[in-house]
C-alpha cells in the first residue's frame, strides 16, 4: 500500500507551510490498512493529507486556468503577450504606476492594431473601431459600458457621464443648449473676464526679475475659475489670490481614486476587500467635494436674475421638468471635473510643445500679429479664423492627448463586430488614444510634433485621420468639445500676443514620462516672461 510520511516545514516570509513528501512503499499487509490510516489520522497525518489535497487542487486549478486562457479561451486567437492572456496583473500594474498609455502603446507596436491586454480585454487603434465600439447604428445599439471601469463604487446614475442610456439621453438634451455656438457667444463676457485677469496677473510678473512663472499652475487657476464661474455663478478665486483652491487638489485625488477603483475591480471576487483597504481620506475628500458642490449650487440658485452661464440652462430644464433639482446639482459637479483639469493639461502641453519647436512659435506669432492689430480684437469668433493655431491644438491633442486611455465598453452576450472582426460576447473593448495617435500604422512621423499634418501638407496624405477622436464619438462623446476648443484658442492667442515666454532649462525635459491617472499629472512648467515689443 502507499504510506504518507511527514518530513518537516518550510519557512516563507509571512507564514509556515508544512512540506510533505509522498514515500511510496509497498506492503503485503493490506489488512493492516484501516489500523494504519486511523493511526495516521490521530498523529496529524490526516490533516497533512488534506493540506496536500488543497495544495494539489490549487496548483491544478491554476494550471488549468493558465492552459484555458492561453489556448482555449474565446480570445486565444488574438495577439498579445501570454502574461496578459493569463492575468490582469500586468495592465493593472501599469495603471497603478500611471504608465498604462506607454504599456499599451508598446504592445500595439509589437503585436499590431488589436492586442489582448488582459484575459477578457482587447485594445484597438484603428479608425473603424471607433464607430463599432462607441457609436450606434440602425438595429445595433452602442456597446454597454464596462462595469469594471464604470464600477458601482464610482458610478453615480444621476450624472451625464454615468447615467444609463435613457437617463443620459434626457440629461444630454437638457444640457446641449448650454454648449451651443449661440450660448458660447452669450457666455463670452464671462470667458473674456477670466482670461483677461490671467493676462493681467502674468503681466505683473513679466520682466520683474523675480521667480520664474509656472504656467501649469496659472493655466490651472484659469480653467478652474472659468468653469466655476460658468457652472456656479462664481469663480474659485484662484486667479484673484494667485493660489490653488482645494477643489483643484480634489480633482487630482478624484482621478487617482478612480484609477485605484478600476484596478481593484479587475480582481473579482476580491474587489470589495481590496477597495476597503483604500485610504479612507480619499472617500472623505469625495464627500467634502459633494458638500462644497451643494453649497455652491444653492448659492447660484439664490440668484434671481438670469445669467448667461451653464447653470442657467440647467435651471431652465428643471423648470419644464426635464431635470430634477438633484440632477441639476449633479451636473454642475460633473462640469468641474470634466471641463477644468483636462483643458488645463492640454493648454500646458500646447505651450510646452510650441516653446520647444521654434519654427512653430515663429509661425504662430506671424499669424497672430498679421491678423490682429490689437489684443482687444481677439475674441471667440476671430480666434476661430486662426488656421495655424487650430492646427497646433490638433497636433497637441494627437501628440499628447489629455485623456490617453479611453473609456472601455463590453460586447453583448452574442458578440459584436469590431474593425471587421467578430469579437466574442462579454469582451471588454477599448481604444487607447495615446497608442492610436503614436502608431506608425496611423500617422507619418508619429513621434514628431508637426502641425503641418493638419494643413494639407502632402507628406501626411496617408495619415489615418479618422482615428483621431480626442473627444470620442457616438452618443456619449464630449458635450463640451466646442467650448474646449474655443477657450484654448482664446487663451493661447492672447497669451502669445502679449508675451514672449522663454522656457527654463530645468523644464526642457518636462514632457518625459509624465504619469497619467485618467488625465496626466504634470509637474510645474517654468518660464521667464517678457512683454511683446519690450
Amino acid at each position: 500500500m502507499f504510506r504518507l510520511t511527514y518530513e518537516g516545514t518550510l519557512m516563507v516570509p509571512w507564514i509556515n507551510f508544512a512540506v510533505y513528501q509522498i514515500a511510496l512503499r509497498w506492503t503485503d499487509d493490506m489488512e493492516a490498512l484501516p489500523t494504519y490510516l486511523e493511526g495516521f489520522w490521530l498523529s496529524g497525518g490526516g490533516t497533512m493529507g488534506i493540506s496536500i489535497l488543497v495544495m494539489l487542487s490549487t496548483f491544478l486549478a491554476l494550471g488549468t486556468t493558465i492552459v484555458y486562457r492561453i489556448w482555449l479561451h474565446p480570445l486565444s486567437g488574438f495577439p498579445g503577450p501570454k502574461c496578459c492572456s493569463v492575468s490582469s496583473i500586468p495592465v493593472a500594474w501599469a495603471q497603478l504606476r500611471g504608465r498604462n498609455h506607454e504599456f499599451v502603446s508598446s504592445l500595439h507596436k509589437k503585436y499590431g492594431s488589436v492586442v489582448r491586454i488582459s484575459p477578457s480585454e482587447l485594445s484597438f487603434i484603428s479608425g473603424a473601431a471607433w464607430n463599432d465600439i462607441y457609436s450606434r447604428s440602425k438595429g445595433r445599439p452602442a456597446l454597454e459600458r464596462d462595469r469594471t471601469f464604470f464600477n458601482d463604487m464610482l458610478v453615480d446614475p444621476e450624472t451625464i457621464t454615468m447615467a444609463n442610456e435613457t437617463t443620459h439621453t434626457r440629461i444630454r438634451r437638457s444640457m446641449a443648449p448650454a454648449f451651443s455656438p449661440r450660448a458660447l457667444l452669450e457666455q463670452e463676457p464671462i470667458i473674456q473676464a477670466n482670461i483677461n485677469l490671467l493676462m493681467d496677473k502674468l503681466e505683473a510678473r513679466a520682466g520683474s526679475g523675480g521667480a520664474p512663472t509656472d504656467l501649469r499652475a496659472w493655466f490651472n487657476y484659469t480653467t478652474f475659475d472659468l468653469i466655476g464661474d460658468l457652472a456656479f455663478g462664481e469663480s474659485f478665486g484662484c486667479l484673484a489670490t494667485s493660489t490653488c483652491h482645494e477643489w483643484v487638489q480634489f480633482v487630482l485625488d478624484h482621478f487617482y481614486t478612480s484609477t485605484l477603483l478600476h484596478v481593484v475591480h479587475r480582481f473579482r471576487p476580491f474587489n470589495r476587500v481590496l477597495a476597503a483597504l483604500l485610504p479612507k481620506s480619499l472617500i472623505e475628500k469625495r464627500k467634502a467635494h459633494d458638500s462644497m458642490t451643494l453649497a455652491k449650487v444653492h448659492r447660484r440658485l439664490e440668484v434671481q436674475a438670469r445669467r448667461n452661464d451653464f447653470t442657467q440652462h440647467l435651471l431652465d430644464a428643471a423648470e419644464v421638468g426635464t431635470l430634477s433639482p438633484r440632477e441639476v446639482e449633479k451636473q454642475a459637479s460633473v462640469l468641474i471635473l470634466a471641463g477644468s483639469e483636462t483643458t488645463s493639461v492640454a493648454l500646458t502641453f500646447a505651450i510646452y510643445l510650441v516653446l520647444t519647436h521654434k519654427p512653430v512659435l515663429d509661425q504662430l506669432n506671424d499669424e497672430l500679429h498679421s491678423t490682429f492689430k490689437e489684443e482687444q480684437a481677439i475674441n471667440l469668433l476671430s480666434a476661430n479664423h486662426l488656421k495655424y493655431l487650430h492646427a497646433v491644438i490638433q497636433e497637441t491633442l494627437r501628440f499628447c492627448p489629455p485623456i490617453s486611455n479611453g473609456f472601455p465598453r463590453q460586447t453583448p452576450p452574442q458578440g459584436a463586430t469590431v474593425d471587421g472582426m467578430f469579437i466574442p460576447g462579454k469582451t471588454v473593448v477599448n481604444i487607447n488614444h495615446w497608442a492610436a495617435y503614436r502608431s506608425p500604422r496611423n500617422f507619418t512621423l508619429p513621434e514628431q510634433f508637426l502641425p503641418e499634418r493638419w494643413l494639407g501638407d502632402p507628406r501626411f496624405d496617408e495619415d489615418a485621420k479618422d482615428v483621431f477622436q480626442p473627444f470620442s464619438v457616438g452618443p456619449r462623446n464630449c458635450i463640451g468639445k466646442k467650448f474646449a476648443y474655443d477657450s484654448m484658442k482664446l487663451i493661447l492667442a492672447k497669451f502669445l500676443w502679449r508675451f514672449k515666454p522663454t522656457l527654463l532649462d530645468k523644464s526642457r525635459s518636462w514632457l518625459d514620462h509624465q504619469p497619467t491617472f485618467v488625465s496626466f499629472h504634470q509637474p510645474p512648467l517654468l518660464v521667464d516672461l517678457e512683454i511683446q515689443g519690450q
